[in-house]
């Protein structure tokens, strides 16, 4: 095995995108809607809850 080779190896794994530490509150509402919509469609999370949580999130009383 090669310097190169062993480097690579060797390597950190990639780390997922994560947002800026000052990320805008509009960017995390649209994760946030989408992490609570997906986990709803995967039967994680039921649709009641689902709703109850987007509508907090838009300011909803």
């Amino acid at each position: 095995m090669t310097a190169t080779q062993a480097g690579r190896l060797a390597a950190p794994a990639p780390t997922p995108a994560r947002p800026a530490p000052a990320a805008p509150p509009h960017y995390l509402r649209r994760m946030a809607r989408f992490i609570v919509l997906r986990a709803a469609l995967r039967g994680r999370l039921s649709w009641p809850a689902a709703l109850l949580t987007l509508q907090w999130l838009e300011g909803g009383q």
